[in-house]
């Protein structure tokens, strides 16, 4: 379900993007052409490692003492650029990535690498959406959620989803954009971002028609039955860790 969060602002998988607002057969408010799926690739590759580089330390931060060869799933995988960095940082891994979007499924794919190679694929794709997510009960240490909560149709029983899926003291790391971000500064970003054109101006606007404020994704979050250990808003994103209660 990758959102185009472009460079930095973004980075595969997951944020600002070039979606169609409109229900699909996958379910979610965003669909893909093959089209943009393709131009949205070309663009996250770019400054995909630094934009990703805050949540892989979080990821790293979770883990350490927790598994030896842990079960990472990330949510709305897109391209699966994301993953690509989990696997730099945690090659002993198994690392599941999950989107809705065929198009970008097969993207990932081709990112993963595999058959045609000598090495095995870098990663392992599903096709699922949030609300019911393609494993089985307790069956990850890790799932990240990068810049696409806001899509979700039913964002209370997506995150459900997740604390079914965790491992008791498993995690959710996540990164969204900010609903109780001023709307006069998003608009003078918009205005200034009309010099690039039209489509530039609606990638920093478009995500927050949907967007959740800290507090509400906090509350849904341990209404879910997940326990925030973080929660912070910096500029337009808000960063949350979350655990499954248990050893």
């Amino acid at each position: 379900m990758a959102d185009l969060n472009g460079p930095p602002a973004g980075g595969g998988g997951h944020g600002e993007g070039h979606r169609h607002k409109h229900h699909d057969h996958h379910g979610g408010k965003y669909a893909w052409s093959a089209e943009e799926a393709e131009h949205f690739l070309v663009r996250a590759r770019r400054g995909a490692r630094r934009a990703y580089a805050p949540m892989v330390a979080l990821v790293e931060s979770h883990l350490q003492g927790v598994a030896d060869a842990p079960t990472v799933l990330d949510l709305g995988c897109g391209p699966g650029l994301m993953l690509l960095e989990l696997r730099r940082a945690l090659p002993r891994a198994h690392l599941i990535g999950v989107d809705p979007s065929r198009d970008m499924l097969a993207l990932a794919r081709r990112v993963a690498g595999g058959p045609a190679g000598s090495a095995a694929p870098a990663f392992e794709v599903r096709e699922g959406g949030g609300e019911a997510l393609p494993v089985e009960d307790a069956s990850v240490d890790v799932v990240t959620c990068r810049k696409v909560l806001h899509e979700f149709d039913d964002v209370e029983g997506a995150l459900r989803e997740v604390a079914r899926v965790l491992r008791p003291g498993g995690a959710l790391v996540l990164q969204d954009f900010d609903g109780a971000y001023p709307r006069w500064k998003l608009n003078l970003l918009a205005a200034l971002m009309r010099v690039r054109g039209r489509d530039a101006a609606e990638r920093v606007t478009r995500p927050f028609e949907d967007a959740l404020a800290r507090g509400e994704v906090v509350g849904l979050t341990e209404g879910a039955g997940l326990k925030v250990v973080r929660a912070d808003s910096r500029g337009r994103h808000l960063t949350m860790v979350a655990r499954r209660p248990g050893p």
